[in-house]
């Protein structure tokens, strides 16, 4: 699929809007797989998620992690033991799942999803003390 111009322009306000919402929210596929579907640039929820894992397989996170790293905001064992268990599930849910189950399937997924990180951060912010 080749995008117009104005596709071209939306996708990369999104890339913006991702990079600079993401890091605050714990990551940008919360962002982007949304936003790819709602303006049209993925026709189905697969082409959304595997457009943002394409984007994501890239360097780009690279400067922003040294940030982190710099200002001692990493916990390095944990991202290490997140990025290959991260890189296995991601392996086996795309062969075994995600390419098994329909769009519409998905698109549930993905609400429930949403719907019990409301209910989690709604009761996280109920109870903090801050």
């Amino acid at each position: 699929m080749s995008l117009t111009n104005q596709k071209k322009i939306i996708v990369i306000l999104i890339g913006i809007i991702s990079g600079i919402i993401g890091p605050i929210v714990g990551g940008s596929g919360i962002l982007m797989v949304p936003l790819l579907l709602l303006f049209d640039i993925a026709k189905n929820q697969k082409e959304a998620i595997g457009t943002y894992m394409a984007s994501t397989l890239s360097i780009t996170g690279s400067p922003s992690i040294w940030l982190f790293y710099k200002a001692n905001d990493i916990v390095i064992e944990a991202a290490l033991l997140l990025m290959l268990s991260l890189s296995i599930s991601i392996y086996f849910s795309t062969k075994y799942v995600i390419h098994r189950i329909s769009n519409k399937i998905l698109y549930l997924i993905f609400i429930v999803y949403l719907l019990i990180m409301i209910i989690l951060y709604s009761y996280k912010f109920m109870i903090s003390k801050d």
